[in-house]
């Protein structure tokens, strides 16, 4: 029996940090900005941290930036992250415009606001939570929630109820029981392929 999931992406309070641009932006920001964004669409997260301002790399170290980056991706049930045009540098945020693929949602547009220090060669990026998914404010962040919608019937061939309604009763429930199955957690050697589909750790499947 097929069963449908309901879900919500919403955006979360968190706490954001602000940017000074010192110099006029040129050439060798942009470029440092286009690095950026092309190892973010190759999940470089190294080499994406590299380009982080030095009080940002205080602030964060890298292996806690690359679950950050993978955690947002994986609420999201993104699968690419592809740049498609620097919008802009103005003041001290460049915005980025990405074409989003994911699991639940679809394609996505959205343009990722980079917070900025420094200029020229030397920009780098400000490490805050809208750096984390393309489409985040500075005072944002993802959350995801996923409900079962209610479970259908289950007919025979001829038209017959077998199990009904959310307790899924039935007028012969010897035959229903042996095939309407419970939700339980999934098997454990299979948690992480739930989880990369997009199922929340605590969810419950068919078995």
């Amino acid at each position: 029996m097929a069963r449908a999931a309901t879900v919500l992406l919403v955006a979360a309070v968190a706490v954001g940090v602000g940017a000074h641009l010192l110099a006029p932006p040129g050439p060798a920001a942009r470029a440092v900005v286009s690095r950026y964004v092309r190892a973010w669409s190759h999940h470089d997260y190294a080499a994406m941290w590299e380009l982080l301002s030095p009080a940002s790399q205080r602030r964060i170290g890298s292996a806690q930036f690359a679950t950050a980056l993978a955690d947002a991706a994986r609420t999201a049930t993104a699968t690419a992250l592809e740049p498609r045009k620097l919008v802009a540098i103005s003041g001290s945020v460049a915005r980025e415009r990405f074409v989003v693929s994911t699991t639940m949602f679809g394609t996505l547009h959205e343009v990722a606001a980079l917070p900025l220090t420094g200029g020229g060669a030397a920009t780098r990026i400000v490490f805050g939570p809208s750096i984390l998914f393309p489409g985040l404010g500075p005072n944002q962040a993802l959350t995801r929630r996923s409900t079962l919608a209610p479970r259908g019937s289950l007919l025979a061939a001829n038209g017959q109820v077998l199990a009904q309604g959310s307790a899924l009763t039935s007028p012969i429930p010897a035959v229903a029981g042996a095939i309407v199955g419970a939700l339980e957690p999934p098997p454990a050697g299979q948690a992480a392929q739930f989880a990369a589909a997009g199922y929340p750790p605590h969810a419950r499947v068919g078995v």
